[in-house]
């Protein structure tokens, strides 16, 4: 409670309304100097630069320093592994992914994260365009982990842009009615409505860009 004046003057210059330069300056003094804001700032400042201003080694700079000082969160490991998704940077994207699914099996990391090393085993190949190899990862996390979780969600929808890749519209739809029918995970339900009207292609955007760490939710 007593930081969040401080927070809230952050965040309302990242709106429309304000000097966003004044807000990145805000967040780099929260992430350098401030006492109980350092983290959720240097969060804040990782999403920004990769993905507003373009500046992705910032950003993994950032998130590499946060992951030493929590060598045991799943969480900011799979922000970076979000941040080299989305910037392409495939070796390092693949040691990243490769480590997170160790770390799942060593139990470093709960097991609960396994649904989501299941996924982001999936990205790799899906993001090479290997539409095949990609069905069969997101298939092993489907049909092996626990249903409710949200990254089975995730698999399932990614699956369906790849079955759709691959020109097999009618199981891709099928796994976009699959979504539907589930709990809405962050925008499922809006990335399914709009493949059932359009199909996806190889090179729409999903191919290259993953969603917005900062629309997840921070776990407790």
């Amino acid at each position: 409670v007593a930081t969040l004046p401080a927070m809230v003057r952050i965040l309302a210059f990242l709106g429309s309304g304000g000097d966003p330069q004044v807000g990145l300056d805000e967040l780099f003094m929260a992430a350098n100097e401030s006492v109980y804001a350092k983290t959720p700032s240097k969060l804040f400042l990782a999403d920004i630069l990769a993905n507003q201003e373009n500046r992705p080694q910032e950003a993994l700079e950032i998130l590499s320093e946060l992951k030493a000082e929590f060598p045991k969160s799943p969480f900011i490991h799979f922000l970076e592994i979000v941040a080299l998704y989305n910037h392409g940077e495939t070796g390092a994207l693949q040691k990243s992914v490769a480590e997170f699914s160790d770390l799942v099996e060593t139990q470093v990391y709960d097991p609960l994260y396994e649904n989501q090393s299941y996924f982001l085993r999936g990205i790799i190949p899906f993001r090479a365009k290997e539409w095949k190899k990609a069905v069969s990862e997101f298939n092993q996390g489907i049909e092996e982990t626990d249903g409710i979780d949200p990254f089975v969600t995730w698999s399932i929808l990614y699956k369906g842009y790849a079955l759709d890749a691959l020109g097999r519209r009618k199981e891709a739809i099928a796994q976009y009615r699959d979504v539907l029918s589930r709990l809405r995970r962050w925008g499922s339900h809006d990335s399914a409505r709009l493949r059932l009207r359009r199909p996806f292609k190889p090179d729409d955007e999903e191919t290259r860009r993953s969603v917005s760490y900062t629309h997840l939710t921070l776990p407790t």
